[in-house]
């Protein structure tokens, strides 16, 4: 099984800070959502993985979200992926970023009486043309703007399962209340039934037990049909990766407070060894367990940020490269 193993290290005597998320790799259930004040200050909430409402939102309250995050705007089932029309410019001269500092838009939302005070007061916000076009149509802030399909991503890819042991993947974040996957008719070679695998085409969820004699890699695209009638439709690769063992992710992290264990689905493995290019003389594995550490590096202890809601891991001087990674083949036994 191949690794990528990086060794966090300083450059020329400055102090740098990894931040190292607390939530588990193959842990689905939650995510943060982060909305940044005017302050600085960052305001952590949680929403449920599952839910569209996830989607592009920077701050939930129960089960609302109420602050869009950049890039998206508040619509009739969720925050929308938009970008404003490029050029815009009102009469007098204001663009979309204009409303926004001006607190006439925010979010999808207009407010027709600050509209009145601060840009003309004579005619009505979506009479304000130039060009045919005024800010209610151009800018995202205001409930305009060119809609686009929100990207999404699925945690396989960082990660490989154990043949022979249940699996569960869903889309980051849920964008649609429908998917597919792309290809099926023309034999793109994602045969998720066949390794005894699942695909719920109303969450994108995988799941399932998957079954093969050795070891391999199936690659699938998966669409999210936000609205097909306006061509919304996002494409998304997943590559899942079936082996007799592995490792929280594809790529791990040194150093670390807790050894690395291997997940197996069955049978009891020995003679655990590893092999790394380049050599890494700090990293270890234990020949009966299989579990890999990383001799001291002289890190201080990861302490929690109570800003980003995640680990700061303040690391020693070190005249070296900020990370040093090694590819690394891991092998065991029956």
């Amino acid at each position: 099984m191949l690794l990528f193993l990086s060794l966090a290290r300083t450059v020329d005597g400055l102090l740098w800070q990894l931040h190292v998320s607390l939530s588990n790799l193959g842990s689905i259930q939650q995510t943060t959502l982060v909305k940044f004040a005017s302050n600085g200050d960052a305001i952590l909430s949680c929403c449920e993985a599952e839910r569209t409402a996830c989607s592009g939102c920077a701050q939930v309250a129960g089960s609302n979200c109420i602050h869009c995050a950049g890039g998206f705007r508040k619509g009739p089932h969720g925050c929308i992926a938009c970008r404003d029309i490029p050029g815009f410019m009102d009469p007098s001269g204001h663009s979309c970023a204009d409303y926004v500092a001006h607190g006439i838009c925010q979010d999808g939302s207009k407010s027709l009486s600050d509209f009145s005070a601060k840009i003309d007061a004579r005619v009505a916000m979506a009479e304000y043309k130039y060009n045919g076009l005024s800010a209610v149509e151009a800018c995202c802030a205001c409930g305009g703007g060119l809609q686009t399909s929100t990207p999404f991503t699925y945690s396989a890819n960082l990660q490989s399962f154990v043949l022979g042991a249940p699996m569960k993947d869903q889309p980051h974040p849920r964008t649609a209340s429908s998917y597919r996957v792309a290809g099926v008719l023309e034999g793109s070679g994602c045969d998720l039934h066949s390794i005894g695998l699942r695909f719920n085409a109303e969450t994108g969820e995988i799941s399932g037990t998957p079954t093969a004699e050795e070891p391999m890699e199936v690659d699938c695209v998966i669409q999210a049909v936000q609205d097909e009638s306006k061509g919304l439709i996002e494409n998304s690769s997943v590559k899942i990766s079936l082996q007799h063992f592995s490792y929280a992710g594809k790529i791990l992290s040194f150093p670390t407070e807790s050894p690395y264990l291997p997940r197996t689905s069955n049978g009891t493995y020995s003679n655990w060894r590893v092999a790394c290019t380049p050599h890494t003389p700090w990293l270890t594995i234990d020949q009966h367990t299989g579990a890999l550490t990383s001799s001291s590096i002289g890190a201080s202890r990861p302490r929690p940020d109570k800003h980003l809601g995640v680990a700061s891991l303040l690391l020693p001087r070190y005249p070296m490269l900020l990370f040093a990674v090694s590819r690394c083949t891991t092998g065991r036994q029956t």
